[in-house]
């Protein structure tokens, strides 16, 4: 093992401190001898020296000393090389997704939609036919998911048809629909939706029906009700809730605040989980409006909700997921390394007028690549590719030497645009990205200690 490509940082507010590899995102913590230890290996000292030197220094027996300084070495180097095995596995099966927004139709009108839908629009300009073969073609360039979006896709009649078609012709596609669930649907449409549909997100604002018709109308949250209903008799239970919380500056009564009675809700309603999704300026949400999002305020609601969700994990909800969007509690499975946030090489989005872009959240002229009824989606992708491919850390000015960079991926290029017109430029949130690793770098530290305390 090369120690000396390895480098100590402090971990903020902990006795701890992190190990990281250098440019290759392995990380871990380490306690006082752990640190001790490995600063000597980078020196260039064996472990028979290390050994000595604790012995000497804390009055030891050097062959018991050395016994645990040998252990401590071959399981560090265990893990990294695990890590590395890891790395490799994932890289070679990276899976890449697809949204296809099939509409630009949609029976609400909510204040914040970033595709700035509506009842007003009339066409789809995508047909039935178009829809499958884009399916198929992504299907051929690895694209395993692909997820319907809109607008609200089931306004589409042939939504349900399109659905069946790709699920019996195209096989080993994974179909996620994101729904307002509103619509009074038919037996037979839902029957096709639970047939036909691998992942339901259903999108909510919040639990209490004054806050939530603010931004979505008033009766949305009871016709939400009525269609988990629908699909509970149906026996369905992949679905989640989604919500994208305004913060106190926003609006008048704040539904971040009520982020935790949502995981319940999510719970109580019989939900798989709860996807927070981070509020972007795009759509009818302009950039002036979004200067007022509070992202202390955010972070501090979403913390509330980790912790309603460890309550629920101890009243035995233990199968509950939670998704903040911009978080790293992945960091606490094993493997988490990325290069950038998927723009244009990982994921590619479909608006309703077949024009394609890197990004759901970058439907814009400046990122056209061009349309699909005009050139064929292998075309677009290798375009796509071919530009965005280099937008990682490694090319970001003030990201390539960051110890985080392939943890965070440099954060949304989305959010970076946005506030620099630059899509290598910083991510307006980063000092709160580190701070979120460094929590759940502290989590680690402390679920460590648990399993100690009840071995």
């Amino acid at each position: 093992m090369d120690w000396s490509q390895f480098k100590i940082t402090s971990l903020y507010e902990s006795a701890y401190k992190v190990l990281y590899k250098k440019n290759s995102g392995f990380w871990t913590t380490l306690n006082d001898t752990g640190s001790e230890i490995v600063s000597s290996l980078m020196e260039g000292a064996d472990k028979k020296e290390i050994a000595k030197n604790i012995s000497d220094e804390y009055s030891l027996t050097y062959c018991d000393v050395l016994k645990d300084v040998s252990f401590f070495i071959k399981e560090l180097t265990k893990r990294i090389t695990l890590y590395e095995s890891d790395a490799k596995k994932y890289k070679d099966a990276e899976e890449k997704s697809i949204t296809i927004h099939i509409t630009k139709r949609c029976n609400l009108k909510c204040v914040y939609c970033y595709n700035a839908s509506g009842i007003e629009f009339n066409d789809d300009p995508l047909s039935k036919e178009e829809i499958i073969e884009i399916v198929r073609q992504a299907k051929k360039d690895g694209f395993k998911n692909v997820t319907f979006s809109g607008g609200e896709p089931t306004i589409r009649d042939d939504f349900f048809e399109i659905i069946k078609e790709i699920s019996e012709k195209i096989k080993n596609i994974n179909i996620t629909l994101i729904t307002n669930g509103t619509l009074n649907l038919s037996d037979k449409k839902i029957d096709s939706i639970t047939k036909y549909v691998d992942t339901i997100q259903i999108s909510l604002d919040s639990c209490e029906e004054e806050i939530n018709a603010i931004t979505r109308g008033a009766g949305t949250l009871e016709k939400i009700k009525l269609f988990v209903g629908e699909l509970l008799k149906r026996k369905f239970k992949n679905f989640y809730l989604a919500t994208t919380p305004l913060t106190s500056e926003m609006i008048d009564i704040p539904s971040v605040t009520t982020l935790p009675q949502m995981l319940r809700f999510a719970t109580n309603i019989g939900a798989m989980g709860l996807y927070i999704n981070m509020l972007k300026p795009d759509g009818r949400m302009d950039y002036s409006q979004y200067q007022q999002f509070n992202i202390e305020e955010y972070w501090s609601e979403v913390h509330k909700t980790y912790e309603e969700q460890h309550r629920l994990y101890e009243l035995g909800f233990d199968n509950l997921s939670l998704f903040a969007s911009s978080d790293f509690n992945q960091m606490l499975e094993g493997y988490c390394f990325s290069r950038n946030c998927g723009l244009g090489c990982s994921e590619l989005a479909i608006n309703y007028d077949g024009n394609v872009y890197p990004c759901a959240s970058l439907m814009k002229d400046d990122f056209l690549l061009g349309n699909i009824k005009e050139m064929s989606f292998s075309n677009l992708y290798a375009k796509s590719y071919s530009i965005y491919s280099e937008c990682t850390v490694d090319n970001m000015n003030q990201c390539k030497e960051c110890d985080e960079r392939y943890i965070c991926g440099g954060g949304c290029r989305a959010l970076a645009y946005a506030y620099s017109k630059n899509i290598l430029g910083e991510n307006p949130h980063c000092k709160q990205c580190k701070s979120r690793i460094h929590f759940w770098q502290l989590m680690s530290v402390n679920l460590y200690q648990k399993d100690v305390e009840n071995a």
